[in-house]
């Protein structure tokens, strides 16, 4: 199980050279509507981190899922993973890439400014 989720987490990562230009997380959250739908780039410290369980089950289990609060120096969002159990805490230095959504329901869940992670770019380092 650890080494596929380490395969998972090099598969994730890709070369920073290829990723968007940043979006300031405070830029998403002072102007939400702008960016619904659209795929960004952010960079910023996981301020905390916690799981939730899928609505939709596997082989009669929930499936758990992390979700990020990733800050830079002025706003924060939530990082809705999709995946649990990765190599992620608190204080770490992340660069994700994703769906901004002003509004998203995962299951009983409803989320505001949420960014539905689809990779991980650029750097995961400890403790910014």
């Amino acid at each position: 199980m650890r080494w596929s989720l380490t395969l998972l987490l090099g598969v994730m990562l890709s070369s920073s050279a290829y990723a968007e230009p940043l979006t300031p997380i405070s830029e998403l959250v002072r102007k939400p509507a702008a960016f619904e739908g659209h795929f960004v780039s952010i960079s910023g410290t996981v301020s905390s981190l916690f799981e939730r369980k899928s609505a939709v089950r596997y082989r009669g289990h929930e499936n758990p899922y992390d979700v990020l609060v990733v800050c830079d120096r002025q706003a924060c969002i939530n990082a809705d993973l999709g995946l649990g159990n990765m190599p992620i805490k608190r204080g770490m230095l992340v660069d994700l890439h994703g769906r901004f959504a002003t509004l998203a329901h995962v299951g009983p869940y409803e989320d505001h400014n949420e960014l539905r992670v689809d990779r991980l770019t650029g750097h995961l380092s400890h403790y910014h």
